[in-house]
């Protein structure tokens, strides 16, 4: 960086009549007064025109300080620094010094130098852009952790006895910046009648899920993979029809679990409010087949263990 410093300032110096006297700072947590004090002592040994003296973070921020040959006036001018573009902000620092101090040899005054001087200084190199953060920012802070709430329609094969089984669904789940989530979520899928002779059928579904997964952001646009652990109430009840008493089906209400990936795609209409599309299967883990009565086997529903799942619908992020 030394090097570099020299090779800079001798560029930018070539054409003003000045000789450069260059020091290093033996210590960097002298206080503003101190170094003034240093600045004196140089300007009794060697008679400057003007002072410099170049601070180096470990941050972005470098400070160049301007000081005039009789210490009066200090001026400040930071400069950004960016680890990969070092060289741009030396041809600053060079260029601010030669600027300042051909201006002082016409008599300028080192508070209007320092104004003159921010024309002139060489512009950083073009750098690749940063990639997309993979949320978005809030007044440039990360966006914090939100509460998703969504609405949905679902639809669903059950058996091959029934046809595509139509519900609704409402879930919440808790994102955070980063992507992944959990959630909860119910399903609501009516009664449905279906007449398997000698009985008619009568079947409800109320699925509860714990769900958990991860959200990428691209532009407007959000895909979402999710893993869910349903625990469903099964209620089938059946009745006999008239001259068919000799059947009397029992009830089974029964918590059926299952397993269920999803993929879903979601749309950003504004900042808050988002509509979305998802598929996925159930894998049921406890299935069982419906019969007339537990001694009895004829079998009226057989329903399959997996299903095909999709789901549309409407979601709020606050």
């Amino acid at each position: 960086m030394r090097s570099a410093l020299d090779d800079a300032l001798a560029t930018q110096l070539m054409s003003v009549p000045v000789d450069l006297h260059f020091e290093v700072a033996t210590s960097g947590s002298d206080t503003l007064e101190q170094r003034l004090d240093a600045v004196k002592q140089t300007a009794l040994e060697h008679r400057p025109l003007a002072v410099f003296w170049l601070e180096i973070r470990r941050s972005d921020r470098w400070y160049l300080y301007a000081v005039d040959a009789p210490a009066e006036r200090v001026v400040l001018r930071p400069l950004a620094a960016k680890p990969g573009s070092y060289e741009a902000a030396l041809e600053s620092v060079a260029v601010i010094v030669r600027a300042t101090t051909d201006a002082l040899l016409h008599g300028q005054p080192l508070a209007e130098v320092v104004e003159d001087t921010t024309e002139p200084v060489a512009p950083a190199p073009a750098t690749k852009p940063k990639p997309a953060e993979p949320w978005p920012t809030v007044q440039g802070e990360r966006k914090p952790s939100e509460l998703r709430l969504a609405v949905s329609y679902v639809g669903s094969t059950f058996a091959k006895e029934l046809p595509w089984m139509d519900g609704f669904s409402v879930q919440a789940a808790w994102v955070w910046p980063t992507g992944p989530f959990v959630g909860l979520g119910y399903t609501f899928f009516p009664e449905r009648l279906r007449y398997f002779p000698p009985v008619v059928l009568a079947l409800t579904r109320h699925p509860f899920a714990l769900q958990a997964g991860l959200r990428f952001e691209s532009g407007a646009f959000t895909f979402t993979g999710e893993l869910a652990a349903e625990v469903e109430l099964r209620v089938r009840k059946a009745e006999a029809l008239p001259g068919e008493q000799k059947y009397q089906p029992v009830d089974l209400p029964r918590f059926v679990p299952s397993i269920c990936p999803k993929l879903e795609s979601e749309y950003s209409v504004t900042s808050w409010f988002r509509v979305f599309v998802g598929a996925g299967l159930d894998f049921v883990l406890d299935n069982y087949p419906y019969k007339l009565t537990e001694e009895n086997p004829l079998v009226i529903l057989k329903p399959w263990a997996v299903r095909f799942t999709m789901r549309a619908g409407i979601a709020i992020l606050r």
